[in-house]
C-alpha cells in the first residue's frame, strides 16, 4: 500500500516511531531526513520531526533557528548524560541568547557559535567542525604551530616562509600565543587539558576563528611575533585556503617543509609508515619487538587477529627481551578489534610483565585507543611512557553524525559510556599518566630523537 493511501493515525504512529528511532540512533537522522519522507508523511509531520523551516530552502535566519532548535532537540534526546558537564539552566541561556543573535551574525560566526553551544557537552566525541568542511572555505596560516614541552614553535610551512620554521611562537596578532591558547579551547569539546592541545594547531591556524577571539582584523594577512638565533622580530603571514592535509602530530604535508629538515639523525621508527594503521618490527640491537598501532582498525590485507599471530611467532621464535606498543598517534576506531592483542599478552606472561612490556601513550591516545591502554593496565603490568593521554579512563563516546536541515552542518553526539579494565564508576582520572614521562620537546622533533624510545632504552639499560 503507497503511504499516501494510508490514515491520518497511521502516519502519526509512523512518525511518532521514526522519532524514536533517531534518538536511539541519532545516525539514523540523515537516512529518515529525504524528499521521499517528507513526501510520505507530509509536511506537517515531517516537519514536527526536523524543524518548521528544516529545509535548505528557507529564509536564512528562521533557518539557522530552526538547525538551533533542531539541533539542541537532538543532543537532549540521544547524549549519554547531556546535563554531565553543563547544567539546564545554562543550556537555555546560551541557546535563547544564540537565537536571539542569530540576525546578526554571518553565517561563519554562526558555525563558530554552534561549535561553542555543543562543545558545552564536555566530551571529545560531542562536536562539530565546519572548518573541515571546504565548501565553507576557510583560511589558515601558510604554517602549522604546534605546542611541545617548551613552547609553540612553526613545526612546517610553505616554502615562502622556510627561514622562520623552528622559530618559537609568541604571538598571534594581538595576542599571546597562551591567550590564544585559552581563548580558543571553548570552540570544540575535549576530554581534558592534553585533548585540546592536540586540538590546537588546527584551531589556532584557522584565520576567521583568530578573527573571532579578536587576535586579528584582517582575513588576508595575519602577524606573528616569532624568536629565533637569540631574536624576536614580527612577520606578517598572507594566509591560504584551509587545508586539513596539512596538519598532523607527526607528518604535517608532504608538499611542506619540516623543522626537522636539517637533522643528521635518521628519521625516528615511529615515522616509518604513516598511513598502515600497525605494524611492527624486531629491533635486533636491543631485541625490542617494536608495534606502532595507529588506529584501532582491521585491514583488509591482513586482518588484526592475522596480524597479531603474526606478531606473536616473532615474540615466540625470536629473543625478544621487550615488547613496545606505540599508542601516541592513536585516536581510536573500534574497541572489539584489539581483544586479539590483549588475549596474546595473557598468554605470554613474560612479555606483558613489569619491565618487559612498554606502552607509550600521549595526547592523541583517544577514544578506543584509550580503552585499550586501560585494558593493558588491568591485565599486564605494562610501563607507561610518554605524556597523558587525552581522554580519561572513563568516558562518554561514539561518534552517531547527523545533519542540520538547513546549513547542512554535520553534528557528532555521544550516546555510550566507556568503562573497561580496572576502571569503575569512582575512577576520576582524567586521563592516564606516564609512569614515565617522556614528552616530545621542539629539539627532539628538530633532531629526530625519540623520547619515549629512549625512556625504553634507558630503562632496559638500567635493568640489565
Amino acid at each position: 500500500m503507497a503511504w499516501s493511501c494510508r490514515g491520518k493515525g497511521e502516519l502519526e504512529n509512523a512518525a511518532k516511531t521514526f522519532e524514536q528511532v533517531m534518538q536511539a540512533d541519532p545516525a539514523m537522522i540523515d537516512q529518515l531526513q529525504t524528499p521521499e519522507m517528507r513526501k510520505n508523511l507530509g509536511d506537517a509531520l515531517y516537519k514536527k520531526l526536523f524543524g518548521e523551516f528544516g529545509t535548505p530552502e528557507a529564509p536564512r535566519v528562521e533557518g539557522w533557528r530552526a538547525d538551533l532548535a533542531f539541533c539542541m532537540k537532538t543532543l537532549q534526546n540521544s547524549h549519554y548524560n547531556i546535563n554531565a558537564k553543563t547544567s539546564e539552566e545554562k543550556w537555555n541561556s546560551i541557546f535563547h541568547n544564540l537565537n536571539d543573535s542569530i540576525p546578526n551574525l554571518t553565517d561563519k560566526e554562526v558555525q563558530f557559535e554552534f561549535m561553542k553551544l555543543v562543545a558545552l557537552a564536555g566530551d571529545g566525541h560531542t562536536c562539530t567542525w565546519p572548518i573541515l568542511n571546504p565548501a565553507n572555505k576557510y583560511t589558515m596560516l601558510p604554517a602549522v604551530i604546534y605546542p611541545f614541552k617548551d613552547g609553540y614553535f612553526i613545526r612546517s610551512a610553505a616554502q615562502e616562509y622556510e627561514s622562520i620554521i623552528g622559530s618559537k611562537v609568541t604571538r598571534i596578532g594581538s595576542m599571546t600565543i597562551e591567550d590564544v591558547a585559552n581563548a580558543i579551547t571553548p570552540y570544540v569539546g575535549h576530554e581534558n587539558p592534553m585533548h585540546a592541545l592536540w586540538n590546537s594547531p588546527l584551531l589556532m591556524g584557522t584565520i576567521e576563528i583568530l578573527k573571532a577571539i579578536g587576535a586579528t582584523n584582517t582575513l588576508d594577512t595575519v602577524n606573528l611575533t616569532i624568536e629565533g638565533e637569540g631574536k624576536t622580530k614580527t612577520i606578517t603571514m598572507k594566509t591560504i585556503p584551509l587545508n586539513r592535509s596539512l596538519y598532523g602530530d607527526r607528518d604535517e604535508g608532504s608538499i611542506w617543509k619540516k623543522m626537522n629538515s636539517g637533522a643528521t639523525n635518521p628519521t625516528p621508527l615511529y615515522t616509518k609508515k604513516p598511513d598502515d594503521p600497525y605494524w611492527f618490527e624486531y629491533l635486533e640491537d636491543d631485541k625490542i619487538l617494536y608495534f606502532h598501532y595507529g588506529n584501532v582498525f582491521s585491514k583488509e590485507s591482513e586482518p588484526f587477529g592475522d596480524f597479531v599471530n603474526r606478531m606473536f611467532a616473532v615474540v615466540d621464535s625470536k629473543p625478544v627481551e621487550a615488547m613496545v606498543i606505540d599508542l601516541r598517534d592513536n585516536f581510536g576506531g573500534s574497541s572489539e578489534l584489539y581483544k586479539p592483542l590483549i588475549k596474546k599478552l595473557i598468554q605470554h606472561p613474560k612479555i606483558s610483565s613489569k619491565g618487559y612490556l612498554f606502552t607509550l601513550i600521549g595526547r592523541s591516545t583517544y577514544s578506543a585507543a584509550i580503552n585499550l591502554a586501560v585494558d593493558l593496565e588491568y591485565w599486564t603490568d605494562t610501563l607507561f611512557i610518554g605524556e597523558p593521554t587525552g581522554c580519561s579512563p572513563n568516558f562518554i563516546g561514539e561518534n552517531k553524525l547527523f545533519t542540520l536541515p538547513y546549513s547542512g552542518l554535520k553534528v557528532s553526539v555521544s550516546d555510550r559510556y566507556h568503562q573497561h579494565g580496572r576502571s569503575d564508576s569512582t575512577d576520576k582520572r582524567i586521563w592516564i599518566a606516564p609512569n614515565i614521562p617522556a614528552e616530545f620537546t621542539s629539539e627532539d622533533i628538530r633532531n629526530n630523537r625519540d623520547p619515549g624510545m629512549k625512556a625504553v632504552i634507558d630503562y632496559l639499560d638500567y635493568r640489565g
